[in-house]
């Protein structure tokens, strides 16, 4: 059973989604009196277990995997969360932030990439680099839950700026700036999803099955336009 208060992380442990500065944060917040536990839901791969050994040697106990979730549970757990974040270094477009913003999370995410863009103004946004600023940041927004419930609201308010095909429209915006995309076998399925992979010139064939299926993960937790 999920605790009663909780932060809530979702993706991999990927050197670039910098859970290790997120553990040293977690280290941090003790010493503003937060012991809300922190859960980390996602894949788990066994070639970087930095995150784990760090919170070992910090001796942190209050940091709880969960390891994959479906994708149908996924807005009772963000609905759940008191306090959504992400300190991801680099993100092609971060459907995680726009997922929880949408089940009325308050979120707290990097100021790098194209976070600030999905995010706007209703996340808190921090560098994430700095582990006092992000462990701040979560310790500010834990002991004021009216600026919570706030977050909340606006998060619910610029989720609902994007469908699944803006969502899309960036996210290959994103995958241009790093090369010269070409879709290959691309199709529409009755849902009007595309389908299909997409070459990149520098950095090998992208599958985009996976992105297909997070955009109706998406479009599912929007057609609620509320906390679920």
């Amino acid at each position: 059973a999920l605790p009663e208060t909780f932060v809530l992380y979702v993706g991999s442990n990927k050197p670039h989604k910098n859970l290790t500065r997120l553990v040293e944060a977690w280290a941090q917040i003790t010493e503003y009196g937060i012991r809300n536990p922190l859960i980390l839901a996602g894949p788990w791969d066994p070639r970087y277990p930095e995150p784990r050994r760090q919170a070992e040697q910090l001796g942190l106990q209050n940091i709880r995997r969960l390891g994959p979730v479906p994708e149908a549970d996924l807005p009772a757990l963000y609905s759940a969360a008191t306090l959504f974040v992400f300190p991801s270094l680099y993100e092609g477009f971060g459907l995680p932030v726009l997922e929880a913003m949408a089940c009325g999370a308050p979120v707290v995410c990097s100021n790098t990439s194209s976070l600030p863009e999905v995010a706007g103004d209703a996340a808190l946004l921090v560098d994430p680099t700095d582990v006092r600023a992000l462990a701040s940041a979560m310790a500010d927004l834990l002991k004021d839950e009216m600026r919570r419930e706030e977050m909340g609201v606006q998060g619910i308010q610029q989720a609902a700026r994007f469908s699944w095909k803006r969502t899309a429209a960036l996210t290959l915006e994103m995958y241009r700036s790093v090369g010269r995309p070409d879709f290959t076998a691309g199709a529409r399925t009755s849902s009007g999803r595309l389908e299909g992979k997409l070459r990149v010139s520098r950095d090998g064939t992208h599958g985009l099955d996976n992105f297909a299926h997070q955009s109706d993960n998406l479009a599912t937790i929007l057609a609620g336009g509320k906390k679920l």
